[in-house]
């Protein structure tokens, strides 16, 4: 009773078309100077301990091209073994940070746990096993 491979790979699909199509709509002229966000992150400002650095134009700009980068490649960084890890370590930094700064509801969550899409399938099990060798050496000393 397995499930086809190719309804993974459909899934897949779905949610690496959300960030390309994210990087498309970022490759305009504001974009790429980092007008939108020389506009929202100084609205920022007041976060304990990093809000001052919400100011600097330079993180705007930096932001804009992160983001801009992370979204076009970030299917290709996916698919090969010696980029997964990174991608997904990218992809949850990238999502938390959009979440704390831009407060924009459950889609970060939504995009984090559709990580597990690229994760080999039995990694649940591993997961499951890997935290209870851990409880188990933790129980026994």
């Amino acid at each position: 009773n397995k499930t086809p491979r190719w309804t993974l790979w459909i899934l897949r699909f779905q949610f690496l078309l959300v960030y390309f199509y994210a990087g498309f709509a970022k490759i305009n002229e504001d974009w790429l100077r980092g007008q939108p966000l020389k506009l929202w992150l100084p609205k920022r400002n007041k976060a304990p301990l990093i809000g001052f650095i919400f100011n600097s134009p330079f993180l705007a700009l930096f932001f804009s091209w992160a983001g801009l980068l992370l979204d076009l490649l970030i299917g290709p960084f996916f698919f090969f073994k010696k980029t997964k890890y990174l991608a997904h370590f990218l992809t949850i930094s990238f999502h938390l940070l959009n979440k704390l700064i831009f407060r924009i509801g459950v889609f970060p969550y939504v995009m984090i746990l559709s990580n597990t899409l690229f994760l080999d399938p039995d990694w649940p099990i591993y997961f499951i096993q890997l935290k209870l060798i851990k409880k188990i050496t933790l129980i026994l000393k």
